[in-house]
């Protein structure tokens, strides 16, 4: 307390006890006192600068009212009881809570050091620092009462309002950043591809040399590029509080990658600028050609377990060859088993789904469904042909087939990005499940199921249209693109059987024909045909090996097989005994003459329950 204030305190004092101490606080003159302190009561309080004589209410002080873009200055304020000649109250515990417009704003652009001062003196200190405010900014000091220990303030009644004004200068332009694209990739203009939309929402933030929001800043776009033959849905914006802009990006009908050019100006009449990442357009739609169904296995072990798992993916780009979609929808069907009946596709254009083996296995069909699941097109047996013909009652044989909404593929000629009349094109029937895998589909006595994009509960022969979502305005009057269509591929698996016996049969070749023989002279190359007991390939990673009765003077090529991932459907091209199983060379040598041993398959690397391999060979 400075000497003035303990003086004024000692004359009150003094005034007191001449008086006997008689009287109420209030009815103290007070007159040359300029706080007010102790047990006496406040009157009425009032914020504003300076103090008794120099007292101006609701005014606050402050330091510099012309500040830089994000400049500071110190604002102070007092606390005073109107009733005692407007001395500093530091009989009780008062609030003061500074705002501005501009420090009300989302987000803040401006702030106060501290915001809420609580004073047991009457003198309030705080400082404002312009973080992004431009222009005149009024700024309010309220009063509230203060209770509590430590004392807070009591904002249910506003006691007295001090205010001022401060001028910021508008900032300089710092920055312009690109924050982002609403999506990365656009389908073409008009082909209503649900999946891939045909807009996309780019947005930039401006921001000042203090790294604060400008707002209010114009801003103007360009593409990069107009070979996409893109198009903006506005040319510059205004930035909003946050100092975001945003401007639309309007795909249009032919491939392309682009990017969105964003430019202002600083004060001193530079131009900067800043760049979108790239966005893609192209369709969106799969096509044929560019569809494709593998699977982690050809040759499960499934026929004698329910719950055997393979791994089936699909992948699929557009006509373009980019991945379609994040989303698009693959649809499936298996012959037996199950299988999900979607998946949606990833960044890559592809996803997977889970074949699981269950209830009835192909070629245990009843007759009666007249269906072909009991059927199955193959390499005919001892014949020159190279065709595939139809075999009834194979076991194990599953097609699956995936499917999703494209179009049919064309040759464009002009690069105009649509089909035009005269370009050569390719349209497909509709889908069906190819259960006897010979391309036809079959609807007499035996019949496969088919899939329609149109009802009509016909199966319907490819039409004479394309079928896509780019023509030209003269390919469409013509009948062109009236239609999608579904792509689709298909594929076999074998369920093989593990359980039961193996059986060994042995080959000579010359050329394309095969010999069954029962012995052979070394030196000599013999073709092992290793079958489960449907004829089959057996299982994916079956282990085997050969022993020899007389090991002392013959030796074979290789002592350890494995069975690899394989339908194990021989070439129609190849004359043989057999059309499907697991075929494998072996060669023969000998030492000196000796007498005749026996290549006898060994089971020991067989990790499955069957107790061996039926089948031999002498060796001379």
């Amino acid at each position: 307390m400075n000497p003035i204030k303990i003086a004024s305190i000692s004359l009150i004092a003094f005034s007191l006890i001449a008086c006997g101490g008689g009287g109420s606080p209030s009815d103290s003159t007070g007159a040359t006192a300029d706080e007010i302190v102790g047990a006496v009561t406040v009157g009425t309080p009032n914020i504003g600068r300076g103090s008794a004589g120099t007292f101006e209410g609701n005014l606050l002080s402050i330091q510099v009212t012309a500040l830089s873009a994000g400049g500071l200055t110190n604002i102070t304020a007092s606390v005073v009881d109107i009733t005692k000649n407007n001395a500093l109250i530091s009989s009780k515990s008062y609030a003061v809570v500074f705002s501005s417009n501009c420090e009300g704003k989302t987000p803040a652009k401006a702030s106060f050091t501290p915001k809420t001062v609580i004073t047991t003196t009457g003198e309030v200190s705080t400082s404002y620092k312009a973080i992004g405010c431009a222009g005149a900014d009024a700024i309010t000091a309220t009063l509230y009462n203060a209770a509590g220990s430590p004392a807070v303030a009591d904002t249910s009644t506003a006691l007295a309002l001090g205010t001022g004004d401060v001028t910021v200068e508008n900032a300089e332009v710092g920055s312009v950043g690109f924050v982002g694209n609403e999506v990365a990739r656009l389908g073409f203009a008009g082909i209503g591809n649900g999946a891939l939309q045909a807009t996309s929402v780019v947005t930039f933030a401006v921001k000042d040399n203090f790294g604060n929001p400008l707002e209010s800043k114009e801003v103007t776009f360009a593409l990069s590029s107009t070979s996409a033959g893109a198009s903006l849905s506005s040319v510059s914006g205004i930035t909003d509080a946050e100092g975001v802009v945003t401007t639309t990006v309007n795909a249009g009908t032919t491939h392309g990658l682009l990017s969105v050019v964003a430019s202002t100006t600083t004060n001193s009449g530079t131009v900067i600028k800043t760049a979108s990442t790239p966005i893609s357009v192209s369709t969106g739609i799969a096509e044929q050609s560019n569809f494709e169904i593998t699977s982690d296995s050809f040759n499960p072990f499934a026929w004698d377990i329910s719950g055997a798992s393979v791994g089936i993916t699909v992948r699929a780009s557009d006509r373009f060859h980019n991945p379609v979609p994040v989303g698009t929808t693959i649809h499936f069907t298996a012959e037996s088993g199950n299988i999900p009946a979607t998946c949606t596709t990833d960044d890559a254009g592809g996803c997977t789904v889970q074949w699981v083996s269950s209830a009835t296995r192909p070629g245990e069909y009843p007759s009666g469904l007249g269906s072909t699941k009991n059927d199955e097109s193959l390499p005919a047996i001892n014949s020159s042909s190279t065709s595939y013909t139809l075999q009834t009652n194979i076991n194990g044989f599953t097609t699956i087939t995936a499917y999703t909404l494209g179009e049919g593929g064309f040759t464009d000629k002009n690069s105009n990005g649509v089909f035009d009349i005269g370009e050569a094109f390719i349209t497909h029937p509709e889908v069906f499940r190819d259960d006897n895998y010979n391309g036809v589909y079959e609807n007499g006595a035996k019949t496969e199921e088919f899939f329609e994009l149109a009802p009509d509960f016909i199966y319907s022969a490819a039409p004479t249209k394309y079928q896509g979502v780019l023509c030209s305005e003269a390919a469409k009057i013509d009948g062109h693109c009236a239609n999608l269509m579904y792509v689709r591929d298909s594929l076999r698996i074998v369920q093989s059987a593990g359980f039961s016996e193996f059986n060994m049969t042995y080959y000579t070749r010359s050329v394309n024909t095969f010999t069954a023989v029962t012995t052979v002279t070394a030196p000599a190359t013999v073709y092992a045909v290793m079958t489960d007991k449907n004829g089959n390939t057996p299982p994916v990673t079956t282990k085997f090996g050969f022993q020899i009765d007389d090991g002392a003077n013959y030796n074979f090529s290789t002592t350890a097989f494995e069975v690899t991932n394989t339908n194990g459907i021989f070439s129609a091209e190849l004359i043989h005994p057999l059309n499907r199983g697991f075929m494998f060379p072996i060669t023969l040598t000998k030492t000196g003459t000796p007498a005749a041993t026996v290549l006898v398959p060994d089971v020991d690397f067989q990790p499955t329950k069957n107790k061996r391999i039926n089948g031999s060979l002498i060796v001379n």
